[in-house]
């Protein structure tokens, strides 16, 4: 859901023609773990149904802004100052789907692992 606030953040600020700072302030690409340390950190305490309706709304979110931009924009690259050479698209499914993916590739193993304990 973070990620997903994230990329929501990025787009907005570009549509005001301003360039974020991504992938946060003071880190660069290379420096993801430390980014997910900190998101992991903030909201390791939070109940799962908090957690699960967070998720629910950014995709709801994520999915309803997605359906308004122009395919130009979302397969143009550099489109945005800061998508720099990549599409707009490839931003929106690293911070979405494939977050998804992953994440739910982790809790089928998570699962797997809690049946045959």
């Amino acid at each position: 859901a973070v990620w997903s606030h994230m990329v929501l953040d990025w787009y907005a600020a570009g549509q005001r023609g301003k360039t974020p700072h991504t992938p946060a302030p003071g880190l660069t690409w290379q420096q993801i773990p430390i980014l997910n340390q900190r998101i992991y950190d903030e909201h390791k305490d939070r109940p799962l149904l908090a957690v699960r309706a967070d998720f629910d709304q950014s995709y709801e979110q994520l999915l309803s802004v997605a359906q308004t931009i122009p395919e130009a924009e979302l397969f143009t690259r550099g489109c945005y100052a800061w998508t720099k050479s990549t599409t707009l698209a490839s931003y929106f499914v690293s911070c979405g789907a494939s977050h998804y993916h992953w994440a739910n590739d982790l809790i089928r193993k998570w699962v797997k692992s809690r049946q045959t304990a």
